[in-house]
């Protein structure tokens, strides 16, 4: 097994082996858990047996700031394609994503998307009719 060294922030020197990484007294020491986003938001869980018309998917953000989607995840029973869009603008188009029936996807873009306009909420919209369910995680910003 291979094992490479790497200095951490602190000038440490951490070791990394097939099976993680560690410091001296434990070189081989499992890299902890990813705790999901690093900054504080909203939580929010939404479902429906008909989104075909859009639905806020999240709460308004802070009066004068923008909407920031940091992740979601949707789960469906039924196929469809979803549209997550910003709110009472047709044709603001954002992700859309094609589900099979009874399938789940989480979203966590690298780069949280910010809606364009101020004061606006995120909305999903479906293709079909069907059980779906959104649990999102936003925050507001400038």
């Amino acid at each position: 097994m291979a094992t490479f060294t790497a200095k951490d922030a602190s000038g440490a020197t951490i070791y990394f082996g097939a099976s993680g990484a560690g410091t001296v007294g434990d070189p081989f020491k499992a890299f902890a858990v990813d705790d999901g986003p690093a900054v504080a938001g909203t939580y929010t869980y939404t479902t429906s047996a008909n989104m075909t018309a859009a639905a806020n998917i999240g709460p308004a953000p802070t009066s004068g700031e923008k909407s920031v989607l940091l992740q979601a995840v949707i789960s469906t029973d039924t196929a469809m394609n979803i549209i997550l869009q910003m709110e009472t603008t047709p044709s603001s188009e954002r992700v859309k994503f094609f589900l099979p029936a009874n399938s789940v996807v989480v979203f966590v873009p690298r780069y949280p998307l910010k809606l364009g306009t101020a004061d606006k909420r995120w909305q999903a919209i479906a293709s079909i009719a069907g059980n779906v369910a959104f649990h999102v995680m936003t925050r507001s910003e400038a």
